[in-house]
């Protein structure tokens, strides 16, 4: 599978982190098992070509919405695919698939289902019928953006963002977080449930993890960095991954996960998709 980032317009890099084109035509990981790493997005996935094989309800989706996970998730290519990976910031997911956090968190859902199979079937003709990778990006963001512009303008999506930005800090507690936004711990905590569907700690905890798990996998960065000491972080990835950072590091990233690690993702935004 080879994997490529598309560059992100100014307007939509508010709700977007990441856009990444996946594409393995000849079908060679078929059946394989492509370990999703735990992490902090909610990813919108899009095929065009075959549907990858799911562990959630709905198994083959031609499109889904995979809410943020805090355990390693497993898909096998049924065929040759080629595929969208449209990782949403905060914002984005709030805005642009409000108040259905309980529904996706640690789940995927069929995107047919949620809005209407021709709205799904429109979006993929028109990303498949792209000549290239610069006219996918477009088809891609004119969708978005149609979709932003019927949404609801809602205050509290403002102050979600802001927070879980704030969360992503070292030294960071939730009442910081919750005061920095002019909310209670308690208003906090239900706005991150009702659009993320997980409590301000945990999505602050498993960000720590998905930081320090890609320092593991990449080289880059400090692994122990946000923990109090290695034990705290040997106790996290335990909770999260059942492994910990020495089964990874010997182990080593698999092959896609080395092709994704060099797909061209800023430094600022990079992640680790997979063991």
């Amino acid at each position: 599978m080879q994997f490529s980032t598309l560059p992100i317009r100014a307007d939509i890099a508010p709700f977007v982190s990441a856009v990444w084109h996946c594409v393995d035509l000849s079908g060679a990981l078929v059946g394989e098992a492509l370990r999703v790493t735990p992490h902090t997005g909610t990813v919108l996935c899009v095929h065009l070509g075959e549907p990858v094989e799911t562990e959630f309800e709905d198994r083959r989706p031609l499109a889904s919405l995979n809410g943020i996970q805090d355990r390693i998730r497993l898909f096998r290519p049924a065929g040759a695919t080629r595929t969208l990976l449209i990782l949403l910031t905060p914002r984005g997911a709030a805005s642009l698939f409000p108040s259905i956090g309980t529904e996706i968190a640690g789940n995927g859902i069929d995107l047919g289902g949620l809005l209407g199979d021709g709205e799904i079937e429109r979006l993929r003709r028109h990303a498949a019928a792209a000549p290239d990778e610069v006219a996918l990006g477009e088809a891609v963001f004119a969708w978005l953006r149609r979709r932003l512009e019927r949404m609801p303008t809602l205050r509290a999506i403002d102050g979600l963002a802001l927070a879980a930005e704030r969360l992503t800090l070292d030294g960071a507690s939730v009442a910081d977080a919750a005061r920095s936004v002019d909310l209670s711990v308690r208003q906090l905590e239900r706005v991150f449930a009702e659009h993320l569907g997980l409590s301000p700690k945990r999505f602050q905890r498993v960000h720590r993890l998905q930081r320090s798990l890609y320092a593991v996998l990449s080289g880059e960065g400090d692994p122990i960095d946000g923990y109090a000491d290695q034990a705290h972080q040997i106790r996290n990835w335990r909770s999260y991954l059942g492994l910990t950072p020495g089964e990874v590091g010997r182990r080593g990233v698999s092959s896609a996960g080395a092709q994704f690690l060099d797909s061209g993702l800023p430094s600022s935004v990079a992640v680790a998709h997979y063991l």
